[in-house]
């Protein structure tokens, strides 16, 4: 199963396949949405004439209506009408006017002539016919009526909210109401209220038309949100688009009502709050009274024939999905059954089986060539490998001389401690860690005629066996030119003479070489070229060795170094280095450097001869952290305790 997982025919397939169907997704994602947005703006501007239509037949009845109350009380204004006439009045417009169920002309108390206190005739139909009666309170006091009192205070024509019969609670009515003035030297005085009162039977019938696809349907609302028309018959008078949306919770159905009932209109998606699903509504004014007509369109149905669409495109890109995959399938395989057979040979030749046969490719596409390539690879990698074996034998053999080499390099280092462990006057240690198998850097220290310790440290230049060889020769050197009564500048002079002659390589040294004299403490030395070495007092500062000038030997023949002297006091510790320990160098490139080095020692004055040396190293060491070690490290520690005793 992983060789199948790993396999280039399937990675083939899958790669073209993965693009495939993002370029198809991102098309047919693109191809919905744009289809729906086109969707949604063809039904938008449908519906929107759809409403149009139907809110104009509604006015324009309506607009029939308010003209009678309107021409009523402008023949008020202008006429003295008797009772007669204003019956006559009242009569011909109820029974000329179709939508209108009666009409009324009241008066304010006392203002219509002749008659005192109230005076409302009031014309309506009955079972088809007319019948008249005068609103007298307290049974019909009009004058609390909100037909009556609302127009008068605000001084307008205005539709009042739509309510029951008194007479049969199954109609709704609705009342046009128009105020009428006298008026006298520019005043005008309301003397009373005409109005016209209308059946919505009609309106429920034209609103009820609306119909848009299986389940849409269309309502009216007053202008305080009152259902007029709803095909929840619950709704009707009972209920506003207000309580509604508290009832269910719904704020975008209260904003919606507060968007409406200020004369505004839009094509907005909802949560329908009775099946709680999408749905799609248009709302609009009607100008003639502020009511708003709102047409709901199930989102399902609006979606129903492009989503019908996308499965079958869905379905049709699914089998064309198998028949690609199968197509490419075959291709892959085709194209990859080489590769394959290249593959296995590759295996055998990787498992070490040279002989194995590479296969003919007859094509001249790129997997011949590949073929002949691994042919090629074949014979060459066997002819590497023959190389490859006889220089691993040639580098393991230089390996285990050199590991011999290091092993003799070591030997010629004094390396037991203490060395002179019967005497008290001293305390000394040293440790060396070449770069490389064998270094370059060297120490030494001897007795010579019980009074007197010499020791060396040097550096010679370069690494590895040629720095080595020169080191040891110049140990030797040293030791074999030391006497007690020749003093250590002509050593060292004798020492640079030697080695300069048939120096080809141009090689040298840098020596530190000093003489204690265990009576009185005093130390000899010269500094051919060496790192200053440190005295550490056990009170006070760290301070070097003061510096001669001499140059390193190897270097000039006949050259005439100078001997220098210090006295070390009991307890001074002498500290003796190469340049691996301040020339180290970190991850950062930094080098540990000469000050890191003295503010160490300052914490070391209490510290014996080889916890100073370890010490030394591991701080070395913890400050390189993982950097590679470039050059030979040496630190050499000589603590002088206290003179010897006069025998």
């Amino acid at each position: 199963m992983t060789h199948l997982r790993n396999s280039l025919a399937v990675k083939l397939v899958f790669s073209i396949l993965t693009v495939i169907g993002i370029i198809f997704l991102f098309i047919f994602g693109n191809n919905f949405l744009r289809s729906r947005e086109i969707l949604l703006k063809n039904v938008s501007s449908n519906v929107e004439h759809l409403s149009d239509a139907t809110v104009n037949k509604i006015e324009i009845i309506l607009s029939k209506v308010e003209q009678v109350p309107k021409t009523i009380a402008y023949q008020l204004e202008n006429s003295a009408l008797t009772e007669k006439e204003i019956l006559n009045l009242l009569t011909t417009f109820t029974a000329s006017t179709d939508e209108i169920t009666g009409v009324t002309i009241a008066f304010e108390p006392d203002k219509f002539p002749g008659v005192k206190g109230e005076f409302a005739p009031y014309v309506y139909k009955n079972k088809g016919k007319l019948k008249t009666v005068y609103l007298k309170s307290p049974e019909n006091n009009y004058k609390i009526k909100d037909w009556y009192l609302i127009p008068k205070e605000l001084k307008k024509s205005m539709w009042s909210e739509p309510y029951y019969n008194v007479d049969d609670d199954s109609k709704i009515l609705a009342t046009f109401s128009v105020p009428f003035y006298l008026r006298n030297n520019g005043d005008s005085i309301c003397i009373g209220v005409v109005s016209a009162e209308i059946d919505l039977h009609w309106l429920k019938q034209i609103v009820k038309k609306v119909k848009l696809y299986k389940n849409g349907y269309a309502f009216l609302i007053s202008h305080d949100g009152t259902f007029v028309t709803h095909p929840t018959k619950d709704f009707i008078m009972n209920e506003t688009i207000f309580s509604v949306a508290e009832k269910y919770d719904d704020s975008a159905l209260r904003k919606l009502g507060q968007a409406a009932l200020h004369g505004k209109s839009d094509f907005v998606l909802l949560k329908e709050f009775l099946e709680k699903k999408n749905i799609y509504l248009y709302y609009r004014p009607l100008v003639t009274n502020d009511w708003s007509l709102g047409v709901m369109i199930p989102e399902d149905e609006l979606m129903a024939d492009l989503n019908s669409l996308t499965r079958y495109i869905l379905i049709y890109n699914l089998m064309g999905a198998i028949l690609l995959i199968i197509a490419i399938t075959f291709l892959a395989n085709r194209i990859t059954r080489p590769l394959t057979k290249l593959a296995a040979a590759t295996d055998q030749i990787a498992a070490g089986n040279f002989e194995v046969v590479i296969p003919e490719m007859h094509s001249k596409d790129e997997v011949s060539h590949l073929a002949a390539s691994f042919n090629f690879m074949k014979i060459s990698l066997r002819q590497y490998i023959d190389n490859l074996m006889e220089t691993t034998a040639a580098k393991q053999k230089m390996e285990s001389e050199l590991k011999i080499a290091h092993e003799i390099q070591m030997g010629i280092l004094p390396k037991i401690f203490p060395p002179f462990p019967d005497r008290s006057e001293f305390d000394i240690y040293a440790v060396i860690e070449p770069a490389k198998e064998v270094g370059g850097d060297f120490y030494d220290f001897f007795l010579l005629e019980n009074s007197f310790l010499y020791f060396s440290i040097g550096d010679v230049s370069g690494k590895g066996v040629p720095a080595s060889l020169f080191m040891a020769v110049t140990k030797t050197l040293i030791k074999a030119s030391t006497t007690i009564d020749l003093p250590l500048d002509e050593i060292i002079s004798k020492v640079n003479n030697d080695l300069c002659r048939e120096n080809d390589s141009s090689m040298f040294v840098t020596i530190f070489f000093g003489r204690i004299n265990l009576r009185t403490g005093e130390l000899d030395f010269v500094n051919a070229g060496h790192n200053l070495p440190y005295i550490i007092p056990l009170n006070g500062g760290v301070k070097k060795i003061e510096k001669t000038g001499d140059i390193a030997v190897g270097i000039v023949d006949k050259y005439e170094y100078q001997l220098a002297k210090v006295v070390l006091a009991d307890n001074d510790t002498l500290f003796l280095y190469t340049d691996g320990i301040t020339e180290a160098q970190n991850i950062s490139d930094e080098l540990y450097s000469d000050k890191r080095l003295e503010e160490f020692l300052q914490t070391q004055k209490l510290s014996s001869a080889k916890e100073l040396v370890i010490n030394s190293v591991k701080e070395v060491k913890r400050f390189v952290v993982s950097a590679p070690q470039s050059d030979d490290i040496t630190s050499f520690v000589l603590k002088w305790i206290k003179p010897m005793e006069n025998d």
